[in-house]
C-alpha cells in the first residue's frame, strides 16, 4: 500500500519520475547520515573526524581519475555491445589505478601522510587502494545502470550505501567509505543487466571517447584538490 501511494505521488513524466527517484534516494541516504551524526559525535573525537575527512578527501580526489572518466562515455554508444566494451575498458583502468595506488602506499605511506600533516593517516592508507577500486567499480556500473535506465536500483543503492556507511562507522570509522562503495558497487552489478563482450568481438572505437573523457579529468581533479 505504501509502495502504491509512493508510485502515485511520482510525476507522470518519465524524465521527471526518474529525476525524482534519484533525488529521493540521495536525500534519504543523506537523511540517515544526518540522523546518525549525534551518535557518531559521541563515539569519536574531533581528531578522529579530522582523520576521516583527510582520508575521504584523498579518496575523493583519486576517485575522479579512477577510470580516467571513461565512465562518462558509457551512455553514449548506440549499441550495447560497444558500451559494454567501454565498461570493460573502464574496469581495466580502475584495476590499473588501484594497483598503482597500492605500490605508492606500500613505499610512500608515511611521506603521503606527512604531506597532509596527518602522520596517523599512514596506518590506514592500506585501505586507500581497495576503496579506490570499489569506488571506481561503482562509478562504472552506475553509468551502465543509467544507460539501461535502472534508476530505481541506483536510488536504492544510495540508501543502502548510507545504511552500510553508518553501520560500519559505528565499529570502525575509516571503513565507512569502503563499506559504502562495496555495497553500492555489488548492488549495481547485481541489478544492472550487464553482459561482458565476447572474446571474438571486434575492438570498439574507444579512441573516439579519449578526447572527451581524458581532458575532463583535470577540472574535477583541480576542484577536488582545492
Amino acid at each position: 500500500m505504501i509502495k502504491d501511494t509512493f508510485r502515485r505521488a511520482l510525476p507522470k513524466s518519465r524524465f521527471a519520475r526518474s529525476v525524482s527517484i534519484l533525488a529521493g534516494g540521495t536525500a534519504a541516504g543523506q537523511g540517515i547520515t544526518i540522523l546518525a551524526s549525534p551518535l557518531l559525535t559521541r563515539l569519536y573525537s574531533p581528531e578522529d573526524f579530522g582523520l576521516l575527512a583527510v582520508f575521504a578527501a584523498l579518496l575523493g580526489i583519486l576517485s575522479v581519475i579512477a577510470s580516467l572518466r571513461y565512465q562518462l562515455a558509457i551512455p553514449l554508444p548506440e549499441s550495447d555491445e560497444e558500451a559494454a566494451h567501454v565498461v570493460v575498458l573502464g574496469l581495466i583502468i580502475v584495476a590499473d589505478m588501484s594497483l598503482l595506488a597500492t605500490v605508492l602506499v606500500i613505499f610512500f605511506a608515511q611521506p603521503i601522510a606527512d604531506v597532509f600533516n596527518t602522520p596517523a593517516l599512514a596506518s590506514y592508507l592500506w585501505l586507500l587502494p581497495l576503496a579506490l577500486l570499489l569506488s571506481g567499480i561503482y562509478q562504472v556500473f552506475n553509468y551502465w545502470a543509467i544507460r539501461v535506465k535502472a534508476f530505481t536500483p541506483i536510488a536504492r543503492t544510495k540508501l543502502t550505501q548510507a545504511i552500510a556507511t553508518v553501520s560500519v562507522q559505528l565499529g570502525g570509522y575509516l571503513l565507512g567509505p569502503l563499506a559504502r562503495h562495496t555495497r553500492g558497487g555489488w548492488a549495481l552489478c547485481a541489478v544492472s543487466p550487464f553482459t561482458p563482450p565476447g572474446v571474438g568481438c571486434s575492438t570498439p572505437p574507444v579512441r573516439s571517447y579519449r578526447q572527451s573523457c581524458l581532458p575532463s579529468c583535470s577540472v574535477p581533479l583541480l576542484r577536488g584538490s582545492t
